[in-house]
Order: structure tokens, then sequence, then C-alpha cells
């Protein structure tokens, strides 16, 4: 099958052969731009030398334009039938249009046995499953050569596999999220935050990309594209910003379940097939960095993702360090105590096949693993799966296929869940569509409108900068006694003291200290000092008592100051939810891009959440959630987080 995202799955890489910089800068210019040197050489040639060369590099998009015309002069023509035929079925236009060229071509005195397989093809892409079967096995009868027979029969296992899953339909459908999202071109890999707050996917469309040269296949290089929801629908979609996309192909393949981690492949001055990862603040794309070294090789590097804790990196690309099961692989890497990655480890044979795995996509509790593969029953090219981790025994369970509609005959790349158990997000060629693939909603039809999505604005409450006094312990050689001062009354030599310790004190809100010191100076009378009337000179002072008095400043002297969460990735807020029988519901992480805390609770019910901030208050609320009679859809609240020592009235 056809691996039509802008790339060819598996491209020699050429970096074996490059012996120095500048040549390896040389051959990455020549591969970016050899689609369009190659169209220029035959210009002058014949039309069906032109054809050929647009053909056998790819672009059918081009060599469909030139075959037409030539059969258009000979309508008969076995060759040209079957060519048009072929453009028809490796575009991702309308594979059906193929079937009649094909047709045609059997019934023609004399013509290569290849249309049968190719015809078998075309029958399985329209879900024609019995005439799929009927021409793929007449193939079969005609071959010999081994690893044709290898090939047929896989294509016969498709569909088998997709007969058994067509029987039993997932109940879902289908909504195009329309002109604002998509293109005449392949629009693809579309992933959301579990909040749905934004999109991010990857184009090829003919406006809007950075790249204006076209790629082998007839289309702009790829872009990483991206849309924010307001009210319910994505706005028009645009580019991420030159920081990110170039004039040659940057293609988004994963994102961390709250949409913190972002992550693309490059295929640039700067990499070949490397991954990059980059953030999102809320008002901008921050600039990408590589994974390094350990993650990014010689070889190809195809997808990613991240826990939301950002410590495990799920990565698909071909095995470099250690053996692979067949093909492209599933990794997982550690983050180290130096930030970076670890050498990235197979995850085996129940994730890996024979065949190739990609576009891993990680569940925010690092329980659910979604990946697309060629094997596990596949019904047809790549399909997705799922594998839930099992905790009792430390491993991976068997992948289960996300069944038909959401994965068909054809090529399906991704699957994006998210905190509504109705919505899922897919790329797909589907008919009424804008041209290429298109994104599509999934809606899960079976799930009733049962869940009620809490939406909590986060912000922090914080009253003045702090202030650290020293106060230094100090110790009576005579007495034994220990008492503190600060930095200002440090005692001299002469009055026979010894240091002990250093105590840092944070004082806040304009708090001050007031120090009185008693004792007896040379055996004398008991006397009281302060700052002005501390004894000097030569003298002895043994302690008798040292009285410390917090004075506090008016409360009229500082106002707290309320922040929003936003763009603060680097402060761990944590919610813990139970409901009213006390059972534990999860664990909740803000999406600090839009500032939010978003939770899914079932109706009916009482929910305890519990918010944790280093440095800021435990804030704890019950919420009631209203019932099937009475069901909210949506519920807006804001909470605050009330810095530790910070007192508030009416808090």
């Amino acid at each position: 099958m056809k691996f039509m995202t802008g790339k060819t799955a598996l491209k020699q890489t050429w970096s074996k052969i490059i012996f120095c910089f500048l040549f390896a800068v040389a051959t990455v210019l020549f591969s970016l731009q050899s689609a369009v040197a190659q169209v220029e050489d035959v210009k002058g040639a014949t039309p069906q030398a032109r054809a050929k060369n647009l053909f056998d590099i790819g672009d059918y998009k081009n060599a469909f334009t030139e075959y037409v015309q030539l059969l258009a002069q000979e309508p008969e023509d076995v060759f040209l039938n079957w060519r048009v035929g072929l453009c028809h079925l490796y575009q991702n236009i309308d594979k059906s249009r193929s079937i009649s060229y094909l047709l045609k071509v059997t019934t023609k005195e004399k013509y290569d046995d290849e249309v049968l397989y190719d015809l078998g093809v075309a029958y399985m892409y329209n879900e024609q499953i019995d005439s799929a079967l009927l021409f793929l096995n007449k193939y079969k009868l005609k071959i010999t050569k081994p690893e044709r027979i290898i090939d047929v029969t896989r294509q016969i296992e498709f569909c088998e596999n997709a007969r058994k899953f067509m029987k039993d339909p997932v109940n879902v459908s289908f909504v195009n999220l329309g002109p604002r999202i998509n293109s005449e071109g392949p629009d693809m890999h579309p992933f959301t935050p579990l909040d749905e707050s934004f999109l991010v996917f990857s184009t090829k469309r003919d406006k809007g990309v950075a790249g204006q040269n076209l790629d082998f296949d007839g289309y702009k290089p790829a872009d990483v594209f991206w849309a924010k929801l307001r009210n319910g629908e994505f706005d028009k979609a645009k580019g991420v910003g030159m920081t990110i996309n170039s004039e040659f192909v940057e293609e988004f393949v994963g994102m961390s379940a709250f949409g913190d981690h972002v992550f693309y492949m490059i295929d640039n001055m700067e990499g070949f097939d490397d991954i990059w990862v980059t953030e999102f603040t809320g008002r901008r794309w921050e600039k990408g960095v590589s994974l390094g070294e350990s993650v990014n090789t010689d070889e190809p590097e195809m997808a990613a993702t991240c826990t939301p804790d950002a410590q495990k990196l799920f990565i698909a690309r071909l095995p470099v360090e250690q053996p692979g099961f067949g093909g492209l692989d599933i990794f997982m890497s550690q983050r180290m105590p130096n930030g970076d990655w670890s050498i990235p480890v197979n995850l085996g044979p129940t994730i890996n096949t024979q065949y190739d795995e990609m576009f891993p996509v990680i569940s925010h509790d690092g329980k659910t693993l979604y990946f697309a593969s060629q094997g596990h029953k596949s019904m047809g090219g790549y399909d997705v799966y799922k594998s839930e981790w099992n905790e009792q025994f430390s491993r991976w369970e068997r992948p289960v296929n996300l069944g038909y509609p959401i994965n068909n005959t054809m090529d399906n790349f991704t699957y994006c869940a998210t905190d509504n158990p109705r919505h899922g997000y897919t790329a797909q060629l589907r008919k009424g569509g804008f041209g290429d693939l298109d994104i599509y909603r999934v809606i899960y039809n079976d799930e009733e409108e049962l869940v009620t999505a809490l939406v909590v604005d986060l912000a922090l409450l914080m009253g003045p900068e702090k202030e650290t006094i020293n106060f230094h312990e100090w110790k009576n050689i005579q007495t034994g006694d220990s008492k503190t001062f600060t930095d200002e009354y440090q005692p001299t030599d002469r009055f026979d003291f010894e240091f002990v310790e250093t105590k840092n004190v944070e004082i806040k809100n304009g708090e001050v200290f007031e120090i009185t010191i008693i004792g007896s100076v040379n055996g004398g009378e008991v006397q009281k000092f302060d700052e002005k009337s501390f004894p000097k000179g030569d003298t002895t002072f043994n302690w008798l008592d040292t009285r410390i008095k917090k004075v506090a400043v008016a409360p009229t002297k500082f106002t707290p100051t309320e922040t929003s969460i936003k763009g603060l990735t680097n402060l761990d807020i944590t919610a813990n939810v139970v409901d009213d029988a006390g059972n534990p519901i999860g664990t909740y992480m803000p999406n600090y891009n839009s500032g939010r805390l978003t939770f899914a609770f079932e109706p009916g019910h009482r929910y305890d959440i519990t918010i944790d901030a280093p440095g800021f208050q435990t804030l704890v609320e019950k919420i009631t959630i209203d019932g099937l009679g009475e069901f909210v859809p949506v519920i807006h609240k804001s909470y605050q987080l009330v810095e530790v020592g910070l007192e508030v009235p009416g808090k």
C-alpha cells in the first residue's frame, strides 16, 4: 500500500554515504528539490516520457494529467488505461475511479497479470470485499514468484479481516471540520489536547505553506498548522510560524495529552527525518529543539509523543542499537537526571510486529497506548490500535483494533482521544470531502451525553515579594547559653562568644522584628539593652533573657496580586478527585496553554476536588453535578490558589 503522507515510509537514508558536511548539505538540497528538477528536465521530452517520469517519482497528481491527455488520443490502449487507473488508485482523491480503467484492461486479449492484483486492491480500497477477493485469488493462481505470493496473500488477509470488522461496525459518525480546517490538499495527523482547546495537524495545501517548490508527489512541502477553539468551533487554520515551518518539510507527528509538548518531523537543512519538539506558550510557538543524538539517528525517526510529566518518550523509528521485529518499531526512552533522553528501548513483540508500527499516542495517565500498525490483523495497510498497561504484570496487553469505520481498508495513521468520551479526531478520505485527506471529528453515537465538563480558570493569589533576614546563633562560653542575633547585632570577640549556626527566616507582608536583650554586665545589676544601648567596650556580658517580638505592618500596606497560571509550565499543579462514595476518580493536571483545568464528571454525583501546588495553600472544593433531568454539558468556574502564609479576608 502507498504511504501518502508527504514522504515515503522508509526512504533510504543517505547519511551512510556522506563523508563531510559540505557534501551533506549539497545532498539535502538535491533531495528536497529533485522532483522539481526531474520535471524540468523533461519539459522538452515527449508526452509519454513526461508522464513516465512523473509516475516514476511518485507525482501521480501530474502524471494523471499527462496520461489522460494521451488516453484521449488512444482510448483503447491497454497500457494507458492501466496507468490512468493506477494514478487514481495511488492518489487520495477518489480511488473508486480506478476500477473502470482497470476493468477495461482485463477485457483486452493481452494484459499484464499485475492488473488483476491492482484491481483487487482497488476493490478492497472501495470496501467491495467479494470482488477484491475474486481478483486477488485469480492473481494468486497465475503467479509463481515467492515475493508476489507473499504480497497477495497479505492482501487477501486484509480482505478477510475487513470482512469481519465490517460485519460488526462501531456506531460512530464523522463530522468534517469544514473549510476553515481542511483544504484541497492532504490534511492529516490531527491532535488536540484533552480539553480540545486547539487543534494541530500537518498539511500539504497549495496556499499558506512556507515552501513553494513542489515535493516529489506534486504537492507543496508539508507544514504544521493549528487552530484555536472558540465557541465550539475551530478558527481558520494557519501555520505555526517560521520558528517551526520552513521552505522544506515539517510534518506534525505527535502531542502530549495536555498539549504542552508538540512533536514534529523535519527533513531540511538541520536534519534527515529527525524529531523535534516545541512548546506553545498560549500566544506563540517556541522555536523547536532536537530530541538529541540518543533519539535521532542516521535512520528515519517518524513519530513521537511523551507523558504529561515529560519523563517518558515514545518513538517510532527503525531499530539502531538493538534488533527490531521488522521495519519501524515503537520504542520508549526515559528522561535522565541531566535532562537528556536515554537510549530508547524496544516495547517488544506484544506491540511491535514484523511490519511497521507508527504514531504512538500515550494517554494522560500513561495507561493507554494508541498506535498505527500494519500487523495485528489489520483490515488494510495501517490500522490504529490501543493497548492497556497491566500494572500487576508490568506489561502492555495485546493491542485491540479500534474497529470499523474508525479504521477502514485504506491507511489509518492517527487517532486522538479526548476527555469527552463521545469525541475523537482522525484524518480519512471520505466522500463529500474537500479533495484529499480531510480531518474529522469522530462522534460515538452509543455514548450518551452523560458527561459534564467542568472547566476551571485557575489563578494564583500572592502577596508581596519575600525578604530574608539572617539570624545568627551565638553561644556564651561562660554560661553555655545560646542566643540569636540579626546581622545588626553581631557580638565581638571581647564578649567571649562563639558562633553556632545561621538561620534564614522569610519575612512576608512587610513584617519586622524588634529585639530586646536583658543581661548582666561585669556581674553588675540586670540591665535592658536595645539596638541603641547595646553594651560595648571591655566588658563581660552574661545572658539572662532575649525577647524577639514580631511587629506586623497594617494590611493596608500591601495588596494581594492575582495571576493566571497560563504559561506557568514550571508550576507543578495537581488536582485529585473523589466521588461522593470516597472512590478516587483520577488525578488531573492543568493545560498551561489555556490556564485551565478540565474535568469530566458523570451527572448525579457530588465530587470533592483537592488542588495542590508547591508554595500554595491546599484548595478543597465540592461540586455537585446535576442529574439527567437537569443535565448541563459544560460548567465554567474560577478557582484561586492562595499563597502559603497569606491571610486574605473572607478566605
